[in-house]
Order: structure tokens, then sequence, then C-alpha cells
């Protein structure tokens, strides 16, 4: 279980991530967000975010896969325009330890 926690120590989602790296959102108090915008998850990789999905503007449900032979430490959520972005452009609102 990888808990995301705002800067005031809040959850704002609860990930599952399996040996295999599939990874399911398991519980989420993101507040909706407008039609112009979209949560992103990332992976961090040394220093480096890395996009594991779009999550919509009001997540329930998502699933992802961490590919490839290095793993991410962190796990991360901003909003970000709704078409995603490719490095995050928008404060981090989450972040948990994997």
């Amino acid at each position: 279980m990888v808990d995301l926690d705002t800067t005031s120590h809040a959850q704002l989602a609860q990930f599952v991530v399996l040996p295999d790296g599939r990874g399911y959102l398991v519980s989420s108090s993101m507040p909706q967000l407008g039609s112009q915008e979209t949560y992103q998850l990332w992976g961090t990789v040394g220093k480096e975010a890395i996009s594991l999905g779009l999550l919509g503007a009001s997540p329930r449900q998502a699933e992802f896969t961490m590919a490839g032979s290095t793993r991410p430490t962190r796990l991360s959520i901003t909003a970000e325009p709704s078409g995603g972005s490719v490095i995050p452009t928008g404060p981090v609102l989450a972040t948990g330890t994997v």
C-alpha cells in the first residue's frame, strides 16, 4: 500500500502496488477538477518524474503499470492540463513512498 499525503499530512489517495509492477487506486479524496484539468500520477526514479498515467478530473478507479528494470521510489500526483504533461507543470498535491 502506498499512501499519498499532502504537505499537511492529509491522505489524498491510496494505491496498492503489486510485486509485478501493476498498481491500482484503492481510495481517493481528490476534489473534482474543472473540465480543462486532469490529475496525473508520477513515479520518481532518481530525481526524474515519469508519468504513470492520467487519472481524470475525479478519480475513483485507476490502474497503472511500472515497467522496466528500475522502479519508482515515490508516487506523486499533480493537476495538469486535460491532455496531461510530459513533465509536471503544477505543484505536487500529494506524494508517498513506494
